[in-house]
């Protein structure tokens, strides 16, 4: 049994994909597998990657029809042999003994199931060094309270113990799965975790990808409906997680939403605003949001006309019921002004 299971979903990556299972293969950790999983890619990201599963007997390459990243990631998950789990984009890239680097911290640490590192952004076209920073590693219990950072995190800056991933699997979201997934462990499979500064990722930013995209009206959906799976687990949840007034996700019902909406036809604007005031029904009594929030769910669900919602939900989102009516009168005072000075001039 190997120790380490790599996963790496791949779909239309052959630009990248050479670079990234190099990273792989160079590693001074010999314990892996890597299952890489073709997503019926149209370009030749298949072919590399039976290219590389010839030259290496530890890389397997799975072909299937298109399911998106979380179905190609379930795919990987099905397959993995290894006693620790790992998630490798296609497009990005290891650092040099980065598997070593895990596999003294799995020793130093042998009753913990979830470690977290550190990444770096670096530009697609760029040479990429990973900057060596002071390494500091700490234990952090989880296991009456979570601050929100901890869960602005991606799934593939972790490394799994197979038990807490095993009979998990990622939603089918466009975009959104894998802040899911993780969530899901944090809040539900452990009690805590060790996080290290070490830099063991490279994160590539390119133009070309989905998250460089103006989002679609299906991934604006899918946008409301995992943070709405995780307002849902945090709920359900006995630890206690303080998400009143973060922009992540209390700011993005409460204003996002009705900006992404702008300058969209008229249909897909309808769309978004009943998809919006269906996850609000659902969670304007969630305990929590804000009571500034829950007041913008109650009046936009009570009074579900266009204008409100454009009126709640894009300009004045962020202030108190006290100091909206405030706004409001002062406006309604100085047209009054306004008029009866006009018609005194004249």
């Amino acid at each position: 049994m190997p120790k380490f299971s790599l996963i790496i979903p791949c779909y239309n990556l052959a630009p990248w994909i050479r670079a990234c299972l190099d990273s792989v293969r160079a590693q001074d950790c010999p314990d892996w597998e890597a299952i890489c999983v073709d997503d019926e890619s149209s370009d030749a990201s298949g072919a590399i990657l039976d290219e590389y599963a010839g030259k290496d007997a530890r890389i397997q390459v799975i072909h299937q029809k298109n399911a998106g990243e979380g179905g190609a990631r379930n795919t990987g998950l099905a397959q993995a042999a290894g006693q620790w789990v790992f998630f490798l984009d296609g497009d990005d890239v290891l650092a040099p003994g980065s598997l070593s680097v895990l596999s003294s911290l799995v020793k130093a640490h042998p009753a913990e199931k979830l470690f977290r590192f550190d990444y770096q952004v670096f530009e697609d076209g760029q040479p990429w060094t990973p900057r060596q920073p002071d390494l500091t590693c700490r234990r952090k219990e989880i296991s009456r309270a979570i601050p929100m950072r901890d869960f602005f995190t991606y799934v593939w800056q972790h490394l799994f113990h197979r038990s807490i991933v095993e009979n998990r699997r990622f939603k089918r979201y466009k975009r959104g799965c894998d802040r899911v997934f993780i969530d899901d462990i944090l809040l539900n499979a452990v009690d805590s975790f060790v996080e290290t500064n070490a830099i063991l990722y490279g994160y590539r930013q390119r133009q070309t990808s989905v998250m460089h995209r103006p989002p679609s009206l299906q991934i604006i959906r899918d946008e409301m409906d995992h943070r709405r799976d995780i307002v849902n687990m945090i709920e359900a949840s006995p630890k206690h997680v303080a998400y009143a007034g973060n922009w992540w996700l209390e700011g993005y019902f409460t204003a996002d939403v009705g900006a992404l909406a702008a300058g969209r036809p008229a249909a897909e604007r309808r769309a978004i605003r009943e998809h919006w005031q269906m996850c609000a029904r659902e969670m304007r009594k969630a305990k929590g949001f804000s009571r500034r929030a829950r007041w913008v769910f109650a009046v936009c669900t009570r009074f579900p006309s266009p204008f409100v919602w454009w009126l709640f939900c894009r300009d004045w989102p962020r202030i108190s019921p006290y100091r909206f009516c405030r706004r409001v009168a002062g406006r309604f005072v100085r047209e009054v002004r306004k008029i009866a000075f006009e018609r005194k001039q004249k």
